[in-house]
């Protein structure tokens, strides 16, 4: 009985997904080195529900047993639909061997794999090159996957895959598989640190920036209290006590000479600023 249940969980597991790479942590390095990857997790919850479905299967049973509640129905249908979907958008990629979709077991074959991914929930979906896989965010249903899988499933450059590579590329990558990895690591600070150097650089100006906003902020508040009088302000607390639902609140059309000199304005860019203005006041 255990060697039928078992063959019979094997091909729910396998022949569901014909055309996907099994992996587990004995074969997984070997099989994603060069290979651009389309990773489905699976973890406790859904295995358990797959041997729910095996069992129920096993006994012939044409009604779910009583601990088949329909919340558990629901949850299997929408993982026979995930792997369904997976498995027709693997299809497309039989040809391309450069791509792997593989499906993997989290709880009993490839928990170091899981854990180096650092998978947390599941089903989850990574993808990319082998050595820098990220997780997909798109929707579970075909259309998402496929239209992701066919911008990002692509060949690329590396030791394991130099078919793939331009004769640029091909020559960076013959000359980094000679150097030790201590002098690859090397290289790799250097590079580190001129990307550093950039951001610092930017990081300096930013802060100049924010600077040079916090000063102008103050100068524009100081000149505007400058303006409120005491008669100023009696002029609008008393246009405030009238009635001005028919009063528009937009810019005067033109402003004198003297007027555009003081905000620093040519009268072409004012009557832009001015436009500008009007139109958020439209869109209030």
């Amino acid at each position: 009985m255990k060697l039928c249940f078992g063959f019979l969980l094997c091909c729910l597991f396998v022949v569901g997904f014909s055309g996907l790479q099994i992996l587990n942590d004995d074969n997984v390095d070997q099989k994603k080195k060069g290979k651009t990857m389309m990773i489905l997790f699976l973890g406790e919850e859904q295995i358990h529900l797959k041997k729910k479905e095996g069992n129920r299967l096993l006994k012939k049973k044409t009604r779910p047993s009583a601990d088949h509640d329909d919340e558990e129905k629901l949850e299997m249908e929408m993982l026979k639909e995930l792997e369904e979907n997976f498995k027709k958008v693997a299809a497309t990629f039989d040809d391309k061997d450069f791509a792997l979709f593989a499906i993997v077991d989290c709880v009993k074959d490839a928990k170091e794999f899981c854990h180096h991914e650092n998978i947390q929930e599941t089903p989850e979906i990574k993808v990319g090159p082998s050595e820098d896989l990220e997780e997909f965010e798109g929707g579970h249903d075909y259309d998402s996957m496929k239209a992701f899988a066919d911008a990002y499933i692509k060949p690329y450059c590396s030791h394991d895959s130099k078919k793939y590579c331009n004769k640029k590329e091909l020559t960076a990558v013959e000359k980094y598989e000679k150097l030790t990895t201590q002098e690859l690591n090397q290289l790799l600070h250097k590079e580190v640190k001129k990307e550093e150097v950039i951001r610092m650089k930017y990081e300096m100006e930013f802060k100049k920036l924010e600077t040079m906003f916090h000063e102008y902020t103050a100068k524009r508040d100081a000149e505007i209290d400058e303006l409120k009088t005491d008669e100023s302000e009696i002029l609008f607390r008393e246009f405030s006590l009238r009635d001005h639902s028919e009063v528009e609140d937009r810019l005067p059309e033109t402003l004198t000479d003297e007027e555009l000199l003081e905000i620093g304005m040519t009268s072409e860019e004012y009557q832009q600023f001015r436009k500008e203005q009007d139109k958020k006041v439209d869109l209030d």
